[in-house]
């Protein structure tokens, strides 16, 4: 018999249902992302943008001036010194979609400090930059984090120089500084890179991309030699300063639960709602490093074991013919705001490897957008259906909703342990959820708040309606 559980934080759907309760004439679906109507939202302006805009781009809210930033990879152009490298660039916005790119003066390029640029690493480049901002951190010049790839290659060969991992620390986001004893991680780890504090354990998690071989070997050192046939996969570092990391875990093998050519280029991951949730950038590849990338939603308990969430793409790429058609890639981090989710990513319609129209653009900046808990969702199939909960232990809280319900509705019965609802608290006697709304609040007839302390299951019966989340008290805000 399961024990009665307390309703401390949003019940949403992305993980494992036996979990919550019980499913009847209701079914799970899966969300994606809208992609904005007016993509992509920013393409290439300036010079250092040739090879196109926002790679790789961290976006974050601006709480001071209630905007948007953005930090992103470009190509310095021409080589520098007979190698090309990677700065990194800045934008702010003020609506998240149209984007400047103010003057700094920080980076000189082409004899000049009239640009954008706030980061070059010593000249070896900026590859994949990981951001992370922290109000709390006791000493205000780590204020903002990065952890990033140097990456350089020379123009005529193409042959890379030796890349590692590296850290820096700044008070603003602008102005960087790098750590003095870098590099951190001596790893080959040229994919994007997700980093966050995880909630639960206080230490820094950052996911790296790795390489295996047929045996289930892993390459990522200085001296690896990587051939066409060790595949590209997931792997995972964690930290409790930001500086000493350890050594690089496998936690996604190749083709784990797509197709069996499948290769896991690098993950985007986030805590959310008591869980991991991450976008999982699939490389289907058709030719020795030529094909083309998608992102593929999973799901964690602990951030460490993985399983997919979903039937299908998160993130597709777009139809033939579209400025996404070949590539998409997500950026290392979202945005959550209070009724939606923002996904920033890179799109092109070119393949991985290039293969594409010779005359295709280059890669441009793309939005696509979730509501809030969006990712799964209960509905039923026909007219009605209902989803009972576990027991739980009620305080004297409210009950909230995040659901859609116009033309339909949602009401809730509150059942004592015979199941049977208890007085006062059955559906006839709820007010129920009629519109679409992230947060609505059901109330009984003369009864605002679910009973104290006893131990209830809901039973939440939804009727040509779609429920996203529920919560009690203010555990959803």
């Amino acid at each position: 018999m399961l024990e009665p559980y307390s309703l401390g934080r949003r019940v949403c759907f992305h993980g494992d249902l036996d979990r919550l309760g019980e499913l009847r004439g209701v079914r799970r679906m899966w969300g994606q992302p809208v992609k904005h109507l007016e993509n992509p939202i920013m393409g290439p302006e300036t010079p250092l943008e040739a090879g196109g805009a926002g790679t790789c781009a961290s976006v974050m809210r601006d709480v001071e001036t209630d905007g948007f930033r953005m930090w992103y990879m470009v190509t310095a152009d021409p080589p520098v010194g007979g190698v090309c490298a990677q700065p990194l660039a800045y934008a702010t916005s003020k609506d998240g979609l149209s984007w400047e790119r103010p003057e700094l003066g920080l980076v000189e390029h082409r004899g000049s400090r009239r640009n954008n640029l706030i980061y070059a690493s010593e000249g070896k480049g900026v590859s994949s930059p990981g951001i992370l901002r922290e109000d709390d951190d006791p000493d205000p010049e780590r204020r903002y984090k990065m952890f990033y790839c140097t990456q350089a290659w020379r123009p005529d060969t193409g042959a890379k120089t030796a890349s590692d991992c590296r850290v820096a620390f700044s008070p603003d986001g602008v102005r960087w500084t790098p750590y003095a004893n870098n590099p951190v991680l001596p790893i080959l780890s040229d994919a994007r890179h997700c980093v966050f504090r995880d909630p639960r354990t206080g230490r820094y998690v950052c996911f790296v991309r790795l390489r295996i071989d047929g045996e289930g070997r892993l390459y990522y050192r200085h001296g690896d030699r990587i051939t066409p046939d060790h595949l590209r996969c997931v792997g995972r570092v964690e930290s409790e300063d930001f500086i000493r990391w350890t050594e690089p875990e496998l936690v996604i093998a190749p083709g784990a639960w797509t197709s069996p050519g499948d290769q896991y280029y690098s993950m985007t991951a986030f805590p959310y709602e008591g869980a991991y949730l991450g976008l999982l950038l699939v490389y289907h590849r058709y030719a020795p490093n030529y094909g083309y990338l998608e992102e593929q939603l999973v799901y964690s308990d602990d951030s460490v074991h993985w399983r997919p969430a979903g039937n299908g793409l998160f993130l597709p790429s777009g139809p033939p013919g579209a400025w996404d058609a070949g590539c998409v890639g997500a950026g290392p981090n979202v945005v959550m705001l209070e009724d939606r989710i923002l996904f920033y990513y890179t799109g092109t319609p070119r393949s991985h490897g290039g293969g594409g129209p010779a005359s295709a653009p280059p890669t441009a900046l793309g939005l696509a957008t979730l509501r809030r808990d969006g990712f799964a969702y209960l509905q039923p199939p026909w007219h009605e259906g209902v989803f009972v909960t576990h027991p739980f232990s009620t305080g004297e809280e409210e009950l909230h909703l995040n659901a859609s319900a116009v033309g339909g509705e949602v009401s809730a019965a509150v059942l004592g342990e015979d199941r049977k609802p208890l007085p006062g608290y059955a559906h006839e006697d709820c007010a129920p959820a009629r519109w679409d709304g992230i947060d609505q609040v059901l109330r009984w007839r003369g009864r605002e708040r679910l009973p104290s302390g006893a131990e209830v299951r809901l039973e939440l019966r939804l009727r040509d309606a779609i429920l996203f989340s529920f919560w009690t008290g203010d555990a959803g805000r």
